[in-house]
Formats: C-alpha cells, structure tokens, sequence
C-alpha cells in the first residue's frame, strides 16, 4: 500500500481544492441566473403534464439539479484545464531540456504566435460565458 495513489499527490490535492472552490463560486454565481431562465418553463410543463403534483417540491430539486451541474461542470473545466497546462509545461522543460536553440528569431515568432493564441482563447471563452448567460 505504500506510494499507491500519492504519485502527485501535493499537485492533485491543491488542485481538487482550487476546482471544489470555483465550482463553488461559479455555482453561487451562475446558477440563480440559469434558475431564473429555466425555472418558468419546468414550471408550466410541470402544471400541462404532471396536475396534482407539488410544484414547489419540483422547483427544490430543479435547484439542486441546476446546481450540481453548474458545480461538476466548472469543476471539471478546471481539472482538466490545470490538468492540461501542467502537462503541456512538463512536456515543454522535456523539450528544452533536449533542444538547442538554432536561431533567437524563431524563439521569439514562436512566442508571438502563442501570445496570439492564448488572447484568441481567451476571448472565446469569454464570449461562451457571455453568450451562455445572455
């Protein structure tokens, strides 16, 4: 039993909590907003097809389900990103640790295009969230 499952563990841990603490906030955040959208409608389709049934009780788990999918969601953007990102810098030290730079010049196009890179996904992401809450 010694070392299984603690290969990375300091890394693992801190990023379980940074994910558990954005879901967090991005479930006190998002999800009124998307109760708000969606709410009215499960509440009209409830009353057409389900008569007899308490709306209120299906309101609560409404919520609850809203919730938990905004939570496990974010919380696995941000898994997966992280998770991503410490990969792709161990892979690149790899690389530079195997490489010799031939000429500056193509060190710095290389920057310039993952500077340009890293603006463009931002703005898509930005414009999904800004597009997902309108």
């Amino acid at each position: 039993m010694s070392g299984q499952g603690h290969i990375g563990s300091p890394f693992v841990r801190s990023l379980r909590g940074l994910s558990f603490f954005a879901g967090v906030a991005a479930t006190f955040t998002f999800m009124p907003k998307l109760y708000e959208r969606v709410a009215p409608s499960v509440w009209r389709y409830t009353l057409e097809h389900y008569q007899g049934v308490d709306t209120q009780l299906v309101l609560l788990g409404l919520k609850v389900v809203l919730a938990l999918v905004v939570y496990f969601t974010v919380s696995a953007a941000i898994n997966t990103a992280l998770s991503a990102l410490g990969l792709h810098l161990a892979l690149k030290v790899m690389q530079q640790d195997s490489e010799v730079i031939e000429d500056p010049s193509s060190l710095r196009r290389q920057r310039k295009s993952r500077r340009k890179m890293m603006i463009l996904g931002l703005i898509v992401v930005v414009g999904l969230v800004q597009w997902g809450l309108s």
